[in-house]
């Protein structure tokens, strides 16, 4: 187990808007957290596993979305949309075994993709305010 604290503070620090997840159900272990500085940006990943037992990557970055989404996803193109906590997410099938949730906002791209079932997604995209 983690802290993400400082590697959130990391990320804030060299430019990227971070909204840090809020209350997480008991169970939930924050498990990984970086920051990597990059040509174009800085991405911030934290790793969760989840009450379940499976397994989510928090990512926020301020590098091009559609680069990003290549690097994580494997993909540029949504499978559908969904509403979660009143924003707007995108579904995409994720790499072998695991879907993601994106949103692409005016100063950085948020994604929550992993291995845990859809309703655990659900719930990290929701802490997220």
């Amino acid at each position: 187990v983690v802290d993400p604290g400082p590697v959130i503070a990391q990320a804030a620090e060299a430019g990227v808007d971070v909204v840090p997840p809020g209350d997480l159900p008991a169970g939930w272990r924050p498990v990984s957290g970086v920051v990597r500085e990059e040509t174009g940006g800085v991405t911030l990943r934290l790793g969760y596993i989840t009450g379940s037992g499976g397994f989510l990557q928090l990512v926020q970055s301020d590098i091009d979305a559609g680069q990003l989404l290549r690097r994580e996803v494997g993909s540029s193109r949504p499978d559908g949309t969904q509403t979660i906590g009143g924003a707007p997410w995108q579904v995409y099938p994720g790499r072998k075994g695991e879907k993601a949730l994106v949103r692409i906002e005016k100063e950085r791209t948020v994604l929550v993709l992993g291995t845990a079932p859809a309703s655990e997604m659900r719930t990290l995209a929701r802490s997220l305010r």
